[in-house]
């Protein structure tokens, strides 16, 4: 029904499967080399608005933890311009 993850792939998979997702930090994990960037330059690549779950570890455990989470998955929409794409595609067959 829906993913949450701290994985750029859980994201992206979850979004090719028009899975409704969040990202999530644990402990400040947005701080790992690059500080998110990788997230950041995805979502802008998708048009969808950049939105972070921070998690400490002492929460982990929570039962409540993924309602809380869940209530915070925004609606949007994936818009790639594919024909724009497919132009810039050096191995592409006419």
């Amino acid at each position: 029904e829906c993913l949450v993850s701290s994985s750029l792939h859980g994201i992206i998979a979850a979004d090719a499967y028009e899975i409704p997702n969040m990202w999530i930090t644990i402990n400040g994990s947005k701080d790992v080399y690059g500080s998110g960037f990788k997230f950041r330059d995805y979502f802008a690549s998708v048009k969808r608005d950049e939105k972070c779950f921070e998690v400490s570890d002492d929460r982990l455990l929570d039962s409540s933890l993924l309602y809380d989470i869940l209530k915070e998955i925004p609606a949007y929409g994936i818009d790639i311009d594919l024909d724009l794409l497919y132009s810039a595609c050096p191995f592409r067959k006419d």
